[in-house]
């Protein structure tokens, strides 16, 4: 097994009770860990009802069961905690997960919709989760009191409660008494009466209920079977889970960490609910993760994708920059790294901290064949990006890619930032070049050549016109372009990188006073004189002309006159004549440019003798 087989190995993982979930985590790093979605639940959904469900504790359980027995009124207030609230709508099965509505925020109310039995079942597996009560042996109730009691002293108890586990009526008389709170959890008289009987022939403390409760579970030398009334080893399965999670509430009860019924005052104002209540997009869930080296990563999820954030030095990923992988692509490369359909990819990618930051999160994404994402710039930039992810364009058909794909592809990887950032390409952010189209500019260096290299090494469409090869590929609406030289004879080199259209692009107009350009008046003028030339060829020569390339436009455009039989003027051979024979096409290019030049002269200028025999 090589070295990331082994670290995937290392994964641990549970299920959830209730949502069936898998938590996955990486035992050196749990906090980075997360349950994967049920097959049957949408992604984004699920991670909005995983986020809903992290922010609230026991005692907000208890106040979704009573809203589910007896629902508030549309926009009541059901539940607080810190930025967060859980919120009716005029849905009974339906609330809204607000946050944002603290003071500690400077976000502005988010909402979002969700089923109220999801985030409930979500809560409990969660806070089931934190308190350790998903091991490889059954969880013992006992534990559970211990960790409440570590969480500091409890509270007063209350004379009547709602149970969090169960959503039961928990009452406190001369004994304790039990029963269904509207439909939660309904059961038959005859059975409410058999669950009441199995809790009164306990002593009523709370060791005797963590022992009943272990001894219903399985758990390994718990109490003396006699703990559990007579009859109670009789009940089928959900009864007996039923039972067990009444125990559960009783000690929690117990504990003070449940709550009465709840006023349930309605707040609209503060909540925001003048503002949609849709299709706003929720910030991630963030885990700082330090590496071997101490240097710092985050690691979250969001509605939109799968994050990697580089913390600003106040430790805020979000003021410095982050990456956003969809879904799907950052499933896909947990998958190429053999991690198991069940394994979460916060707990997957947080086994390669050091090599993440060693690289940087985009050099690490790259590296394992990612090829969709998008960038959130610094607050002090141009803000954030909210475009929508990368979506690549079909491949064409294989009979519509011209030449060979089988020659080495041109350049290192520092060649081809050279051939953008160099004044000869002038296509980088800010240079300001005119005639010339930039890239965006909420694009970094690191993702506009990570761009570049995927155009070539896997292009949507690859077209050969004479030795120059087009490479076109559609990052997030943005098309882009590579152009390389592949002679008969010698090793191909790169020539440029540009964007042609998109969100995003820019392209610098010429000044008023900008001076006459042979070569770009040829280039300009090409399309035209080549209309009646192959309509891809033609646009190709087209596109260059566009968006500054003019030399490209001129060579590929000779190429064109000469293939489909097309007589340029002779006023243009000799604007052509003039940029060859004063040296304006590169050196590497001289054999071929002559060759064409030649050719054409001799074929629809045979007469003419100015230019003679370049």
């Amino acid at each position: 097994m090589d070295d990331v087989g082994v670290r995937i190995a290392t994964l641990e993982y549970r299920v959830g009770r209730r949502r069936r979930a898998v938590y996955s985590f990486n035992p050196a790093l749990p906090e980075v860990g997360g349950w994967a979605r049920p097959e049957s639940a949408a992604c984004a959904e699920s991670i909005a009802i995983s986020d809903a469900a992290a922010a609230f504790e026991l005692s907000d359980a208890c106040a979704l069961w009573l809203h589910l027995a007896a629902p508030a009124a549309d926009q009541a207030l059901i539940a607080t905690c810190e930025d967060n609230a859980l919120v009716a709508t005029a849905d009974p099965s339906r609330i809204h997960h607000i946050s944002g509505i603290a003071a500690t925020s400077s976000d502005e109310p988010r909402h979002r919709e969700l089923p109220v039995r999801d985030v409930l079942d979500a809560m409990l597996d969660n806070l089931d989760w934190r308190r350790g009560r998903y091991a490889n042996r059954p969880a013992s109730a006992h534990e559970l009191w211990e960790c409440c009691a570590a969480d500091g002293p409890p509270g007063p108890v209350s004379a009547r409660t709602v149970g969090p586990y169960t959503g039961w009526r928990l009452e406190q008389g001369a004994t304790v008494r039990v029963s269904p709170l509207g439909h939660n959890n309904f059961r038959t008289d005859a059975a409410v009466r058999r669950i009441q009987a199995t809790i009164d022939g306990l002593d009523g403390t709370v060791e005797s209920w963590c022992d009943a409760h272990d001894a219903l579970v399985g758990v390994p030398q718990a109490g003396p079977s006699w703990l559990v009334a007579p009859g109670a080893d009789g009940f089928d399965g959900p009864d007996r889970r039923l039972l067990a999670d009444l125990f559960l509430d009783l000690i929690l009860w117990h504990a003070g960490r449940t709550a009465g019924p709840p006023s349930r005052p309605v707040r609209r104002d503060p909540l925001g609910f003048d503002a949609p209540l849709n299709g706003l997009r929720r910030p991630g869930t963030w885990s700082r993760v330090t590496s071997a080296g101490a240097s710092e990563l985050f690691i979250g999820m969001s509605e939109d994708g799968f994050e990697l954030g580089v913390p600003s030095p106040a430790g805020d990923p979000a003021t410095e920059y982050r990456i956003t992988v969809p879904h799907t692509e950052i499933d896909s490369m947990c998958r190429r790294l053999g991690a198991p359909a069940q394994a979460h990819p916060g707990a997957v990618v947080s086994l390669f901290v050091d090599d993440i930051l060693a690289k940087g999160p985009l050099g690490w994404l790259v590296s394992q064949g990612v090829e969709l994402w998008t960038e959130t710039p610094s607050r002090t930039g141009r803000g954030p990006d909210t475009r929508r992810a990368p979506a690549r364009v079909a491949p064409p058909a294989p009979d519509a890619v011209t030449g060979s794909t089988g020659a080495a592809l041109p350049g290192t990887r520092f060649d081809r930032m050279l051939s953008f950032r160099a004044a000869s390409g002038g296509h980088d952010t800010g240079l300001g070049l005119p005639g010339k189209s930039e890239f965006p500019a909420e694009w970094s260096t690191d993702t506009t050549l990570a761009r570049i290299d995927a155009t070539m090494d896997s292009p949507d469409r690859r077209t050969q016109i004479g030795h120059t090869v087009f490479d076109e590929r559609t990052f997030d609406g943005v098309l882009v372009c590579c152009v390389w030289r592949r002679p008969m004879e010698g090793g191909s080199r790169m020539l440029t990188a540009f964007p042609v259209c998109g969100d995003g692009v820019a392209l610098n107009p010429y000044p008023a006073d900008y001076p006459a350009d042979l070569v770009t008046s040829v280039a300009q003028a090409l399309p035209d004189l080549l209309a009646d030339g192959d309509r891809e060829a033609v646009r190709l020569v087209a596109m260059a002309a566009a968006v500054g390339e003019p030399y490209e436009a001129v060579q590929s455009g000779l190429w064109v006159a000469l293939r489909d039989g097309i007589a340029l003027p002779e006023k243009y051979m000799m604007a052509i004549g003039t940029m060859v024979d004063n040296n304006f096409f590169a050196a590497e290019d001289d054999d071929e440019i002559v060759a064409v030049f030649n050719v054409l002269a001799r074929r629809d200028h045979p007469e003419a003798t100015s230019w003679g025999q370049l």
